[in-house]
């Protein structure tokens, strides 16, 4: 009997049952305006690898358990299984115009006229809110960029996303970059000393230079349609990170 994804699931953004699944029942798109995920009925084997990986118990092990989502997830499997898998780009911290985020809101609303299926999520809060919100509005790209604000979940958001983005003017110690290296994320940051001098080479993240909407176009564009170069980047930063910043996560 295959398994459901239910209600709560709706305009949340965890991916970690994507990962797990084993025969790629799981598909993403949009459902009553929001973003949904569904599991296909007739290529489930119900093999529960999805439920433990649900931070949200939005995974019920059969479809008497949630009738009326079971039927959702049948009839939205076939327009689902059509859509591309989101690359999920993700930026946190405080939100004030050294961080940077105003050029990453401006880059989006380039690289989606080319990635129609990516997403930045901005976790984080401060004084200049307000105005990245207007930013993103007259770019009309709010369907692509979303304000999760001020999260006490940032490892899981961490996992569920591709690329981790600093796109600072100035830092102290990076040790958001730190936290997204140790978890395998692959990061495109700026070029400012402070992230130098962590990264030390260009095997473990992607480089732009600061404050420059055009190399962080490219950069993202090459980071995305090279996958395998993000991925082996990715495992370089983590190896890099673990071997000499360890014990300021811990």
């Amino acid at each position: 009997m295959a398994y459901v994804i239910t209600e709560k699931c709706l305009a949340e953004r965890y991916g970690d049952c994507v990962e797990v699944c084993p025969v790629d029942c799981i598909h993403p798109g949009t459902y009553k305006g929001d973003v949904f995920m569904i599991i296909d009925p007739k290529e489930c084997i119900d093999c529960g690898a999805c439920i433990p990986a649900c931070p949200i118990d939005a995974i019920v092990d059969a479809v008497d358990k949630d009738p009326e989502y079971a039927k959702i997830n049948a009839d939205l499997t076939e327009e689902f299984k059509k859509n591309p898998k989101e690359i999920i780009l993700m930026t946190l911290g405080w939100l004030h115009p050294v961080k940077g985020v105003q050029f990453l809101i401006e880059a989006m609303a380039k690289i989606v006229k080319k990635y129609t299926h990516i997403r930045l999520l901005v976790v984080g809060a401060g004084p200049y809110e307000n105005d990245l919100r207007g930013l993103v509005n007259s770019f009309n790209v709010e369907e692509y960029i979303h304000f999760l604000g001020k999260r006490s979940d940032c490892r899981e958001l961490l996992h569920i996303s591709d690329f981790f983005v600093l796109p600072s003017l100035s830092e102290g110690l990076p040790l958001v970059l730190l936290e997204a290296l140790a978890v395998g994320r692959t990061c495109i940051v700026s070029d400012i000393p402070q992230v130098q001098g962590i990264i030390n080479n260009l095997k473990s993240s992607f480089l732009f230079k600061s404050g420059n909407v055009e190399d962080l176009v490219r950069v993202i564009d090459y980071a995305v349609s090279n996958p395998y170069e993000s991925k082996k980047v990715a495992c370089e930063g983590q190896k890099y990170v673990k071997k000499y910043f360890l014990t300021l996560l811990t």
